[in-house]
This record gives C-alpha cells, structure tokens and sequence, in this order.
C-alpha cells in the first residue's frame, strides 16, 4: 500500500470520529505502525488537512478539508443553478434562503443567502440534518418513491429541535400533506425559535433532486409565511427546477410528474 493510500485512509477515518483521536488508536484501527501514523500526520498537517491538539498526541482534520468541503458543495450543478435564485428570493422576503440536496438520509445545505435583518438565521453551507427535521428535508422526503419513503420511516427519527416529529405515523401524515400543497412549512423543528417554509426541486430527470428553503425567526416569519414568503418561494422553486432541466407537463404545476 503506498504512502498516498495510507494518508487517505487516515483521513477517512478521522472524519468518521465525533473528536480526535492519538497516533496508536490510528495505528491499531487501520493495521500502521505508530512510527507510519505519525510521519503521516505530520505531512497532512503541513498542509493543515489535519490538527495536532496542544499538549496530546492525538489528531483531528484542519481547516484545509473544510475548503475542500465548501469546493465540492459549491460546484455541483445544483448550488450553481441555486445561486442566482436564492439571492433574489433573500432580496424579496428579506429572510434567509438555503438549497439543500440530499445525502442518503440526510439533507446537506449546498446554497446559502443570509437575511437582510439584522436579527437573521444563519445555518451554514455544509451543515447536515436528518430528513424528517424540519421544512426542507421533508420537502423531499414526500416526493421519494414511496419504498424508500417506507425505508426511511422504518429507522428510529431522532428528536432535534423542540418540536421535531418523531412519530413515523404522523410524519407519513405529514408527508402526505406535503406533498398535495407542495410546499413545507415547520416551526422550531430543528432550530428553538426558528420558522421554516421550503419547496422541492425537481432536476431533468423528473426526480427530486432538492429543496429550496426560506427560513427566520419564527416571531417574524411566521406573520406572513403562507400569504407572502409561499408564493415567492413557490415560484423560485419553479425556476430553478426549471434551470436544472425539469419540463413539467403543458398546462400543470411542476409537481406533476413527479409524484410516487
């Protein structure tokens, strides 16, 4: 195995751990000799792909693989398209706007445009969250097919926020309504004190390939959500699921042809 093989595996290990972890715990998970492990890590912090912790022998990943993160979400086709939508949606609701894309069972924010006001939600590109916490995630939890739907509620659904629903059967309820409004809407699901409302986006292929997210403080937003924040969200999803290739039929709303 050569040396770049090795380095990687000690990546993909250390970014599997919750906290770091010392030259001989890596040595003995991945089968290198500690003397290996070390002269390793040491060229991976040259480049700050890792951090040695004062006073331990033990490693966490630096800051550089935060970049390389940022890189990956940025370029992909969908934070591209996203870009110029969820900024002029920001400038119309004022509120917070993110593009989500999921990651097996999670959701991972990709697109991010603060709010105008001062007091504002600030969730952070690269920030993952389980499907069934709040707005954006179920927005395309309910336009699955329906066996990976049926999967996906057969799991234990962790409690995030104050009021996260954790019953699969009133989730299944939930998705249904969903997906016969089309839009999301979600009060301190995964963030105390924060309203959400959020649309899916549909890619060429007629598949969910997203959502689209307007998000802020609850005291506010939840004033206007459905009469004003909905219909400008409904359309920015509209147009960005029109910029990824979506083709809804002649005549009918873009959630056609998209149902399970």
């Amino acid at each position: 195995m050569s040396s770049v093989d090795k380095a990687l595996q000690i990546l993909l290990l250390l970014a599997r751990e919750p906290g770091p972890l010392g030259v001989r715990e890596i040595g003995r998970r991945l089968g290198m000799s500690a003397p290996t492990v070390h002269r390793l890590l040491t060229t991976l912090s040259t480049y700050d792909l890792v951090q040695h912790i004062n006073g331990k022998s033990e490693y966490r990943l630096g800051w550089a693989c935060l970049g390389l993160g940022r890189a990956v979400l940025s370029g992909t086709e969908f934070a591209q398209a996203a870009q110029e939508i969820a900024r002029a949606l920001r400038d119309a609701t004022e509120e917070t706007v993110t593009g989500q894309v999921r990651v097996g069972g999670e959701q991972v924010v990709v697109v991010e445009a603060e709010g105008l006001h001062e007091l504002r939600r600030r969730v952070g590109v690269g920030r993952r969250i389980p499907l069934h916490a709040g707005a954006s995630g179920r927005a395309m939890l309910a336009f699955l097919p329906s066996e990976e739907v049926e999967r996906y509620l057969a799991q234990p659904l962790t409690k995030i926020g104050p009021n996260t629903i954790t019953d699969p059967i009133e989730l299944q309820a939930r998705l249904a309504e969903v997906h016969r409004l089309g839009y999301a809407t979600s009060f301190e699901e995964s963030v105390t004190g924060v309203g959400a409302a959020s649309v899916p986006i549909f890619g060429d292929d007629g598949r969910v390939a997203g959502s689209l997210s307007v998000s802020g403080p609850e005291a506010r937003i939840g004033v206007d959500l459905e009469q004003r924040i909905v219909p400008l969200l409904l359309d920015a999803g509209e147009a960005l699921s029109k910029a990824l290739g979506y083709r809804a039929p002649e005549g009918r709303g873009q959630l056609v042809g998209s149902v399970r």
